[in-house]
């Protein structure tokens, strides 16, 4: 995923690069170069790239929904079901957001319902180094009955498809364009 904040750069080195051309092109009239370049660049900033989302980040998008959520769900933690989408949330979060933000790690459960678990290893090792809030399954278990689940438009994650086999009430409280929003009750914990 390209955030548009990123574009900025490329645009700015595209009007660098386009100046120097038009520069050498019309024998090195700086004046007709500038304007040329200031038009198109001007252009392509103000039709083309969504100026209001420079200064947002991709976190502003959960942000205000956790926290325009019901009351029963203020304090629950927020769990990330892939680790692509916790990553991203959790570097571009508010304070808030990143004190309920976790990515909850069962590399065993990753291989059996997924067929790998790289993902969950790589965090589990990466999260002291990185203060990252992974916790194993069976500590997340003991630790929370409830929680909020964000769970991305792919199939890339387990955690769902475990909360169904271990029979789990799981209530949809927001779709949105990014991912799915679910209030989860646990149910009885299973073992391999």
């Amino acid at each position: 995923m390209i955030h548009a904040k990123y574009l900025l750069p490329v645009v700015i080195g595209w009007a660098v690069v386009f100046s120097c051309a038009i520069y050498q092109v019309t024998a090195k009239q700086r004046l007709t170069a500038l304007l040329l370049t200031g038009l198109l660049a001007g252009w392509f900033l103000i039709a083309k790239l969504p100026i209001s989302e420079l200064w947002k980040s991709p976190g502003d998008s959960i942000r205000g929904i956790i926290l325009s959520q019901e009351e029963r769900y203020k304090f629950l933690p927020l769990v990330f079901e892939t680790p692509h989408q916790f990553i991203q949330y959790f570097h571009y979060g508010n304070k808030e957001l990143r004190a309920r933000a976790m990515y909850v790690a069962g590399p065993a459960w990753a291989l059996h319902y997924r067929g790998v678990d790289a993902a969950d290893q790589n965090l589990r090792v990466a999260a002291p180094f990185f203060s990252l809030p992974i916790v194993s399954w069976e500590r997340f278990r003991t630790e929370h009955q409830q929680f909020l689940l964000a769970k991305s438009h792919s199939d890339n994650g387990w955690i769902l498809q475990k909360l169904r086999d271990e029979g789990g009430r799981i209530e949809l409280v927001s779709p949105y364009p990014s991912f799915m929003l679910f209030f989860v009750t646990l149910g009885p914990a299973h073992s391999l």
